[in-house]
């Protein structure tokens, strides 16, 4: 890559201050450039230190990623057709004792950390364009809630709400751009991604869950 290509990608970071963009564009060059080393020992301690003032401020990952996530949309738009990937990853973080970590399953001992989805854009041929957006959040404590008590919650307090965010995300960044497939797995069979508008150039391609009934014309 060349010398100073983070700071290209990441100049449209919305952070309030560009100190921090350098902050931000600097500490991703030393992770892309030592792929194979822990986070910790690619950023170094004074990189480590200028990491945790940035999260000691509430920035949020959308944030960080705003100026990337505008970059990967001109790579999508110069393209004929384009894959806009969603997927969640759970990330394990061995330290309980912080407030901000949710748990991972529903079991009482469960392993704490946080929920990371991702919208990745890539050609059909797999060159990854880079991110258009991502969400990232701690899962509640239930509290004995019941499948039936989940269930019944609007989508907005739903975590599937994040299937929606995607595709409405994807039709905010190309609308009216090249042809967009937005994959999802079967979690992503929420009725109301069915059912929602979306550009013409925006498609939805989800593995079914559900038993729906489906007319074919």
């Amino acid at each position: 890559m060349d010398e100073g290509w983070a700071s290209a990608e990441f100049a449209g970071a919305e952070l309030g201050d560009q100190r921090f963009n350098k902050t931000v564009a600097r500490n991703v060059e030393r992770l892309a450039g030592q792929p194979g080393v822990s986070f910790s020992a690619a950023l170094g301690h004074d990189g480590r230190q200028a990491f945790s003032r940035l999260c000691q401020r509430g920035l949020r990952a959308e944030q960080m990623l705003g100026g990337h996530a505008a970059q990967t949309a001109q790579r999508c738009w110069e393209q004929p057709d384009v894959l806009a990937i969603q997927d969640t990853t759970a990330v394990r973080i061995d330290s309980r004792g912080r407030a901000v970590l949710g748990p991972l399953n529903n079991r009482s001992n469960a392993t704490r950390g946080l929920q990371w989805h991702t919208l990745l854009g890539v050609t059909p041929g797999g060159e990854v364009l880079g991110l258009l957006g991502a969400l990232c959040w701690s899962r509640p404590t239930e509290g004995g809630a019941t499948a039936a008590t989940r269930r019944s919650r609007s989508l907005a307090d739903k975590e599937s709400s994040k299937w929606l965010w995607g595709l409405e995300r994807t039709s905010a960044l190309l609308a009216g751009g090249p042809r967009v497939l937005v994959v999802c797995d079967r979690e992503g069979d929420v009725y109301e991604t069915l059912t929602a508008d979306r550009p013409d150039n925006i498609h939805w391609l989800v593995r079914a869950a559900q038993a729906r009934k489906v007319q074919v014309h």
